[in-house]
């Protein structure tokens, strides 16, 4: 995949976006999330929300024209605040999510957490291809479906709207980490044009059993909660007290498989971690950091790294991996890099979704008329050589969607098997 470059100029595709974002929808009867505070304000009171957000952005962030060059940054502003008082209050939202993703890093973007109501499903891409992996009970008949077409759109032309609110400058692989909570979001979908309607949307699929079918499926009423995606595909880990730092014996112990997803009560929990281990010692320590989106990144340094550098049987290559993919972002990435720096690991998977050269340090501020949340990027770290543009794994291992539905974990059984051809 490369990354390309943005010209200074207002090209016919930013046009494009900011007409799609920005069009009147007049003739959609869109029904405002339930308790959302913005659906009364005027297109007076919006335009100083968005003139705010672009001066508090512009104060804060480290370098806000890094990806996109500062006239046409500024040419979407003045185009959204042109159009704001005509549109309904989720089409401005959904122009300010647009115009926050300019920044192109992943640190700055709008809190969008119950600003839509979401469909009954939830999506992954494997290559181009989207297949569904999670849904609500009622829709399970949905689960493994191939998407074909939305409201008669293709899947490339799908990844093309949803990008206009996902920030470009990570890497490729961040974006397709990023897609799937995008393509769940009603009326974000239909301020994009993804979607005709931002109540309902009709879907072409194709079942697991080969079998092409069309289906009308209706946005979820507001305030109804995302994790009731209760059926599910794809790997599963055993119930774990603590599923942001948990670990398990595979392989009759020789293994452990440490699921590493946040860094709350690190100290704590990293020593009764590295307790078990000189208890029993392992001849493979597997570090997974594929659901690990950041925290504070010195504290693995020394709890993690530093004691893992005392052990000599572990901390030598073939017995030691990391996990990395499309989700391991921001100090998840950094500690990537700490461990392949620091110890003999091998990464494994597939290139994490942050820049090692990038923007992060969050800093929130809020709109004063609507009250919308946004993050901020203050601070630039370089944490890979000059030019590097991904982390990239020792060992590549893509996603793929027969492993993945069969609930097969393909980069795990990667560092088990390269450990085995080493050992033998």
């Amino acid at each position: 995949m490369t990354i390309q470059r943005t010209s200074a100029a207002l090209s016919r595709r930013d046009i494009l976006a900011a007409a799609i974002v920005a069009t009147s929808g007049a003739a959609i009867a869109g029904t405002p999330v339930a308790g959302t505070p913005t659906s009364a304000l005027t297109g007076t009171q919006w335009r100083e929300d968005i003139r705010f957000l672009f001066e508090g952005l512009r104060r804060r962030h480290r370098d806000l024209f890094h990806h996109t060059p500062e006239p046409r940054y500024r040419a979407g502003i003045e185009n959204l605040c042109a159009r704001c008082g005509e549109m309904e209050s989720w089409r401005v939202i959904a122009g300010i999510q647009h115009v926050v993703a300019l920044a192109g890093d992943g640190h700055t973007f709008l809190f969008a957490k119950g600003l839509y109501r979401s469909y009954p499903f939830e999506t992954a891409w494997f290559g181009d291809e989207i297949r569904v992996v999670r849904t609500a009970p009622e829709y399970g008949w949905l689960l493994g479906s191939r998407i074909e077409r939305l409201d008669g759109l293709g899947p490339r032309a799908i990844a093309r709207r949803l990008d206009r609110v996902i920030p470009q400058a990570e890497t490729p692989w961040y974006v397709l980490g990023q897609r799937p909570d995008r393509l769940r979001r009603a009326e974000l979908l239909a301020a994009l044009g993804v979607a005709k309607s931002p109540d309902r949307i009709t879907l072409e699929a194709t079942s697991a059993t080969s079998v092409h079918s069309e289906h009308v499926i209706e946005a979820m009423s507001g305030g109804k909660a995302d994790d009731g995606l209760a059926h599910a595909l794809g790997p599963r880990l055993p119930d774990l007290p603590d599923r942001g730092f948990a670990w398990r014996r595979l392989e009759n112990g020789s293994v452990v498989h440490l699921n590493f997803r946040g860094y709350e009560n690190l100290p704590q929990l990293a020593a009764r971690f590295f307790a078990d281990l000189h208890g029993a010692p392992p001849r493979v320590l597997v570090i997974d950091l594929r659901e690990n989106s950041g925290g504070n990144y010195t504290l693995p340094r020394e709890h993690i790294i530093a004691p893992l550098q005392e052990m000599p049987a572990l901390n030598r290559a073939g017995r030691l991996f990391v996990l990395i993919g499309r989700k391991t972002f921001s100090a998840a990435m950094t500690n990537a890099t700490d461990f392949r720096r620091e110890t003999e690991a091998l990464l494994v998977g597939e290139p994490a979704g942050a820049r090692p050269n990038g923007y992060q340090e969050l800093q929130t501020f809020t709109l004063p008329n609507s009250g919308l949340k946004v993050g901020c990027s203050t601070a630039a770290y370089r944490f890979g050589a000059p030019g590097d543009l991904a982390v990239v794994p020792d060992l590549p291992v893509a996603p793929d969607w027969t492993s993945f539905a069969r609930g097969r974990d393909i980069a795990l059984d990667a560092a088990i098997a390269h450990w085995r051809s080493t050992a033998a």
